[in-house]
């Protein structure tokens, strides 16, 4: 098979005003003790497929790879080559030839974490809705592209 090569991610200012938003929130809601078990309550109870995924994992090594991952999230938005990289891996491991997490369920876990960093930031309106969002997406489209 051959290996597949993706473009680098190039951000435009309006990127950088919402990278902005998100990473400000990030930092705020993510030390919050709760935080990362607030995620997981609300993602499990999307989808009966999602709550099978995760009954036998190490939740705290999960909650882990979480902020790790949405860190390269932030670093592809910017642009971070190194973090393109860090994405790709994750695309591969849940790739359909890996961990088979559909890409329909990317959305469902945006949603979740939107509505877990509302819950923890006062502050949160349509505009960081909106930056959520455009940042996620440009990585997660990079991820779910392994599929």
């Amino acid at each position: 098979m051959t290996e597949l090569q993706l473009p680098t991610y190039t951000p435009s200012p309006a990127d950088f005003t919402a990278i902005k938003i998100v990473k400000k929130q990030f930092g705020e809601t993510s030390i919050r003790p709760t935080f990362f078990d607030d995620f997981y309550a609300d993602f499990t109870r999307q989808s009966p497929e999602i709550a099978a995924a995760f009954a036998k994992t190490d939740m705290k090594a999960q909650k882990e790879a979480l902020r790790s991952g949405l860190s390269f999230l932030l670093m592809f938005a910017e642009g971070n080559t190194f973090a393109s990289r860090k994405l790709d891996g994750i695309g591969k491991s849940h790739s359909r030839t890996g961990l088979a997490i559909r890409p329909q369920l990317y959305p469902l876990w945006v949603g979740s974490l939107i509505r877990t960093v509302k819950k923890h930031q006062e502050n949160f309106d349509a505009t960081s809705e909106a930056a959520w969002k455009r940042v996620l997406q440009v990585g997660v489209d990079r991820i779910t592209s392994w599929y």
